[in-house]
C-alpha cells in the first residue's frame, strides 16, 4: 500500500496551479515566480519533517503517486537528504536523551568543556575511540561548527533552541539548556571565533 500525505500532495497540486512547468524550472535552475519559490520551499520542508521517520523508498513511492517527473522525484530526495545530515548525524545525541537528561546534559557538557571551549586531546581519545567513534568523532565536529555558525551571525538563544529543535530533534528543556550553554559562554566564544578568523587570514 502506497503511503499518502495529504499535505505534500496538497502542495504539489498548488504548484501545478500557480504554474504548469514548475518541475522544468526547477531542474533547469531557472528563476521561478516568488509564490512558486516559495510553495516549493514549503514542499522541501515538508519533506524533510516526513523524512525524520519515513524511509526515503517510501517517500519516493509517495512522490511517484504525486505524478511527479522521475528527475523532479530524485532531486526533492537529494535535496532531502543534505538537510537531514545534522539530523540523522545527531542520532546519538537523541539516543543519549533517551538514556535519560543527564546523560545527554553531561555529554553536552563535557564536548564545551574538553573541545569547543577547552581541547583535551585525552578526551577525544577517550570518546571516539569505541566502537561508536566515528559517529561520536561527527557528532562532535557538527556541535563545533554550529556553535561556530551561531557565533557567526549572532544567533540569539531563541533561534539557537529553534534550530536545535530542527536539526537536532531534542526536547525543547535540552535544546534550552545548549542555549544558555553558548549563551553564558557567548564573548569567549566570540573571541576565539574572532582569533580564529585572524589566524585564518595571516596564513594566506
Amino acid at each position: 500500500m502506497v503511503m499518502r500525505n495529504g499535505r505534500i500532495e496538497n502542495i504539489i497540486s498548488q504548484l501545478y496551479e500557480l504554474d504548469e512547468k514548475w518541475e522544468v524550472h526547477l531542474l533547469k535552475n531557472e528563476k521561478n515566480p516568488v509564490q512558486v519559490t516559495n510553495k516549493i520551499r514549503e514542499l522541501k520542508q515538508e519533506l524533510k519533517n516526513l523524512g525524520k521517520y519515513e524511509e526515503a523508498g517510501e517517500i519516493k513511492s509517495l512522490l511517484l503517486n504525486s505524478n511527479l517527473q522521475e528527475e523532479t522525484i530524485e532531486y526533492l530526495l537529494q535535496e532531502m537528504e543534505n538537510e537531514l545530515g545534522f539530523y540523522r548525524s545527531f542520532a546519538y545525541l537523541r539516543f543519549r536523551e533517551e538514556e535519560g537528561e543527564i546523560e545527554l546534559r553531561g555529554f553536552i557538557d563535557a564536548v564545551y568543556r574538553n573541545y569547543i571551549l577547552r581541547f583535551d586531546a585525552q578526551f577525544m581519545n577517550q570518546w571516539c575511540s569505541g566502537p561508536q567513534g566515528e559517529e561520536i568523532r561527527d557528532v562532535i565536529y557538527r556541535m563545533r561548527f554550529l556553535t561556530e555558525q551561531w557565533i557567526k551571525g549572532r544567533t540569539s538563544k531563541n533561534g539557537i533552541i529553534r534550530i536545535l529543535q530542527q536539526e537536532a530533534g531534542l526536547e525543547i528543556e535540552n535544546c534550552i539548556y545548549w542555549a544558555e550553554i553558548v549563551e553564558a559562554n557567548y564573548m569567549e566564544l566570540k573571541l576565539d571565533y574572532i582569533m580564529e578568523q585572524l589566524k585564518q587570514e595571516n596564513g594566506k
